[in-house]
């Protein structure tokens, strides 16, 4: 049963061979004793059709799984995986690109912030690889406590953080880390990295150059070869040691016909994408500003979120985050908009009507006594019964061709 259901499933997407005999395994027979007598009467040849197995899939949905971990914006948790808790499952690879000042890197914080915080990653090394050298925010939005667990990939002889500088180095320091014990690992980024391949190069030229000779331009600096060879290693290496692997990278303006189509591209090859379970774009959408001494000043951004590729659901959503240079990812805020845009809520940044809440006034008295209240999960739950309403009526009902 295992190796027939499992052929099947890798047949339509790798990605799902992984998960559904994941889910199966620990969390239906683990937890159903029904389950055991039922199994053992499928393994027969004869009766575990196609047709079975494909009703089977159905029924179990692909998300249940050991544990998933929050991005920290319940929006973009749903565009996900239609839940407004959870975005990254364990086991897993995710790529991250986007525009510079987009707010990936504040993703990146909040979700190592958010897997301080759940017990589900209490033995979890929390990796922040600082290839651009950046971030220095941390312990501002997520405090002393949360920010002392988040570490670099290595250290030192003199106890001084030592993050990736080669693309290699990335792919040695995350299988070092991964191999030690399970972790949330986060590259940032992956354009920052050179390679061995470009060093070299880089040497001969200065070489040439200091010789007064002329050399070869250098065609490509050999990246997107290291991750073809050396990403499916890592993303088996994620799925076997329960880890999440989040690498983020810089948007580039496409060039070329296929640039009205799709303006942005990125670097790094296909690899990056092709074994990522999930991809989300980061683009901004406007900036928030707030009018102080009669002069608008700029205090932070609309990020759009686009979802591209997600094995978790299939479905291609666009969500929109506020993110304060002050705070971060502004998750009340969003859920709030999101309700009065799709016109659960009535009201706009003066006056919002939220009658679940017993509330009427502004957006920022709603915000304040939702936190004084502790109802921010009530929020999200909310917001999720409102998306997933929305996604029940996007659905085509046809007859089953496979019962």
């Amino acid at each position: 049963m295992y190796a027939k259901a499992g052929l099947i499933c890798c047949y339509w997407e790798r990605g799902y061979f992984f998960l559904f005999i994941r889910v199966w395994h620990t969390v239906f027979v683990g937890s159903n004793p029904t389950i055991h007598t039922n199994f053992q009467c499928m393994h027969d040849p004869e009766t575990d059709s196609i047709k079975a197995v494909l009703q089977r899939k159905r029924e179990e949905a692909p998300l249940r799984p050991k544990g998933m971990l929050s991005s920290g914006s319940t929006l973009l948790n749903l565009a996900c995986t239609g839940n407004p808790w959870r975005a990254f499952m364990r086991g897993a690879y995710y790529l991250i690109p986007g525009d510079s000042s987009a707010g990936k890197t504040v993703l990146a914080g909040t979700c190592l912030a958010e897997a301080a915080m759940n017990p589900l990653f209490d033995g979890y090394s929390l990796i922040f690889d600082n290839a651009e050298n950046g971030a220095l925010f941390f312990e501002k939005f997520f405090g002393p406590r949360i920010n002392a667990r988040i570490k670099p990939p290595k250290y030192d002889a003199e106890k001084r953080p030592m993050c990736s500088r080669t693309v290699q180095d990335f792919y040695y320091n995350a299988h070092d880390r991964l191999t030690h014990k399970p972790s949330v690992y986060v590259l940032d980024s992956e354009p920052a990295l050179t390679s061995e391949a470009e060093q070299k190069k880089f040497k001969k030229k200065k070489a040439a150059a200091e010789e007064g000779e002329e050399s070869a331009g250098i065609m490509s600096d050999g990246k997107a070869v290291v991750h073809s060879q050396n990403m499916r290693n890592l993303a088996a290496l994620a799925r076997d040691t329960d880890s999440i692997v989040i690498v983020l990278t810089q948007s580039r303006e496409n060039m070329g016909f296929g640039a009205m189509y799709d303006p942005k591209t990125r670097p790094g090859g296909k690899a990056l994408k092709f074994y990522a379970q999930l991809e989300a774009w980061f683009s901004i959408k406007k900036t928030i500003k707030r009018t102080v001494n009669g002069q608008p000043r700029k205090i932070g951004i609309i990020a759009s979120v686009h979802v591209k590729k997600n094995r978790f659901t299939g479905k291609d959503r666009t969500v929109e985050i506020p993110i304060y240079t002050s705070f971060g990812i502004d998750d009340l805020g969003s859920c709030i908009d999101y309700l009065i845009k799709e016109k659960h809520w009535t009201g706009t940044e003066g006056t919002v009507t939220a009658p679940e809440f017993k509330f009427q006034g502004t957006k920022e008295k709603l915000v304040r006594l939702i936190e004084s209240t502790n109802r921010e999960r009530d929020l999200q739950a909310l917001t999720g019964e409102v998306w997933n309403g929305i996604e029940a009526q996007l659905e085509v009902h046809r007859k089953r061709r496979y019962e």
